[in-house]
C-alpha cells in the first residue's frame, strides 16, 4: 500500500508542467543575461558580473520548462546541478558524476528541492510543482 501511495505522489510531482513563459517577467527581472530558442522561448537565464557568469543558472527545455539549475566557475559548469527529474549531476574539475536514484522517495525530495530553488531564484513566493 505504501509503495502505491508513494508512486501516486511521485507521479503527481512529474505530471505538473511549469513554464518559463508563465514566469517570464520574474525571470527577466532577476537575471541580467537571457538566451532564447529560435521561437523566443527562454533557453537559459543567468547573471553576469565583471563579464563572468555569477550565481545560479537555469536551463530550460524547448517548451519553456526549467530542467536544470546550477552554477558556473571559470566558464564551466561546476559543483552540483539539480535536474527537474530529481537527478543530481556533480561537475568536478576532472569528471562529471551523474547521481541517479532508484529510490522514489529520494527522487520526490530532490524534485521538491529543485522546485523550491527555482521559486527562490525567480523570487516567487512559492512555485508549486503539483
Amino acid at each position: 500500500m505504501f509503495k502505491i501511495l508513494l508512486s501516486a505522489v511521485y507521479t503527481l510531482f512529474f505530471i505538473h508542467t511549469f513554464s518559463a513563459q508563465e514566469n517570464k517577467e520574474n525571470i527577466l527581472r532577476n537575471f541580467n543575461y537571457i538566451e532564447y530558442y529560435p521561437d523566443s522561448t527562454i533557453r537559459l537565464a543567468m547573471n553576469y558580473r565583471d563579464f563572468e557568469p555569477f550565481g545560479y543558472c537555469i536551463e530550460f527545455d524547448r517548451t519553456g520548462n526549467p530542467v536544470c539549475i546550477g552554477q558556473y566557475k571559470n566558464w564551466r559548469k561546476s559543483g552540483v546541478w539539480l535536474k527537474s527529474d530529481g537527478t543530481i549531476v556533480n561537475y568536478t574539475e576532472k569528471e562529471i558524476i551523474v547521481i541517479p536514484s532508484n529510490n522514489e522517495f529520494i527522487l520526490i525530495l530532490q524534485h521538491r528541492d529543485f522546485c523550491l530553488l527555482y521559486s527562490n531564484l525567480i523570487k516567487r513566493k512559492y512555485f508549486s510543482c503539483f
